[in-house]
């Protein structure tokens, strides 16, 4: 029986490709958000990066360039993370990959004064937040944006 060409391409620029993409990156304007959106848009992705200062946003989207639109939001409160879907959806009908990349911040219950000491990073590490703090930040805020990806 002759076997059938499979028209399968296996090169990594196909199989991994983002081109064309519509990511969503919340705390995209610094630090790891800020590099995953620079890695999308280097490759073709539209990347759209919500934070909370307009500024840094617009510092991140001309330095990392490309296809990266900015959304100024909160995602700490129901109301921003609806606000960063309508941005969206003024634009999109869909998302291909959403990174909850966001902080979620409580205040810490004890301060390392100096971050180079390993004793008080361990403290503030250690005790600077209970259960309860942490249980909080991890409350699913993201409902209404989880709902616009396909």
């Amino acid at each position: 029986m002759a076997g059938a060409e499979q028209q399968i391409s296996f090169k990594i620029e196909d199989l991994f490709s983002v081109k064309g993409k519509v990511i969503v990156i919340t705390g995209g304007g610094t630090g790891l958000g800020k590099a995953i959106a620079e890695g999308f848009a280097t490759n073709g992705a539209r990347v759209y990066i919500s934070g909370r200062r307009q500024e840094v946003l617009d510092t991140a989207a001309k330095q990392i360039g490309g296809d990266v639109h900015t959304i100024q939001g909160d995602v700490q409160t129901e109301e921003g993370c609806k606000a960063i879907v309508a941005a969206v959806q003024a634009k999109e009908d869909h998302i291909d990959t959403l990174i909850n990349n966001a902080g979620v911040n409580s205040p810490w219950r004890v301060q390392a004064k100096d971050h180079n000491n390993a004793d008080q990073v361990q403290n503030l590490l250690m005790n600077g937040l209970t259960e309860e703090d942490f249980a909080r930040s991890n409350e699913s805020k993201y409902t209404p944006l989880t709902k616009l990806t396909k």
